[in-house]
């Protein structure tokens, strides 16, 4: 006999959020219900959409025990557990929202479909496309890039003094990368062009020397350059992030 059709448990979670629903993301390891998804809100605007994000196991029960046992006290960061990474989510968008920097807005008092059950953190849906992919696109001027990443690199700065000042490492984020921030070019909202940072699910609870954080930090994101950047331009761009940075640009 042969055995039965494998059922992606995304579709059915997706189709409960109802027309023009959208699967942004999806982890594919765990119980599948960690996904993002793009819908209309129930009781929204028309036209809005917002981002649903819900949380899910992403390992074996053993493996997250163990792995949760290690984040928290062997490396100092946050558990891995669906809950506790919904819930530093929503906490470390409010920090950042809160401290002058720009990332998605926490929707509250939105309705979930029902199916649809917690932990589910709810954001505002931010159009544009993903900083990596505006970074190896040849058909963007280099010219442009070197604008964009010059700007990145001042808030970077910018953020990491604040951290430095409140002695605060959920101002780094865990999770750096390029692909980590949405180019939003303000065209189709009037709010005018912004680059949204996103992915707080893990955070840094120890108070580790900052510098070090925020070194760290920038290493992930010189990786993510070295993966996304044409080779000829590389050098380039990595000036460009750096005079941001140093306050030269």
């Amino acid at each position: 006999m042969s055995p039965p059709p494998t059922v992606d448990p995304s579709s059915g979670i997706v189709a409960l959020f109802g027309p023009g629903a959208l699967l942004l993301a999806q982890s594919s390891r765990g119980d599948g219900r960690h996904l993002v998804v793009r819908a209309h809100a129930k009781g929204g605007a028309t036209g809005r959409y917002h981002v649903f994000k819900l949380f899910g196991r992403k390992r074996s029960l053993l493996r997250e025990s163990l792995r949760d046992f290690g984040q928290r006290v062997l490396v100092g960061k946050t558990g891995v557990r669906a809950e506790r990474r919904a819930r530093v989510e929503q906490e470390i968008l409010e920090l950042w929202r809160r401290e002058g920097f720009d990332v998605p807005r926490v929707e509250e008092g939105v309705a979930l479909p029902p199916g649809v059950a917690p932990p589910v953190v709810v954001m505002e849906f931010v159009s544009g496309r993903q900083l990596d992919q505006v970074i190896a696109d040849p058909g963007v001027a280099l010219a442009e890039k070197e604008r964009l990443l010059e700007g990145l690199g001042r808030e970077w700065a910018r953020r990491h003094e604040r951290a430095k000042e409140l002695r605060e490492p959920k101002l780094i984020q865990v999770h750096a990368s390029l692909d980590h921030v949405i180019h939003h070019t303000g065209h189709d909202s009037g709010r005018g062009e912004r680059l949204v940072t996103f992915d707080f699910e893990v955070a840094w609870t120890r108070r580790h020397p900052i510098a070090r954080l925020a070194k760290w930090e920038l290493d992930r994101e010189d990786e993510s350059l070295q993966r996304c950047a044409p080779p000829p331009q590389l050098a380039a761009l990595r000036a460009a992030l750096d005079r941001g940075y140093s306050g030269r640009g």
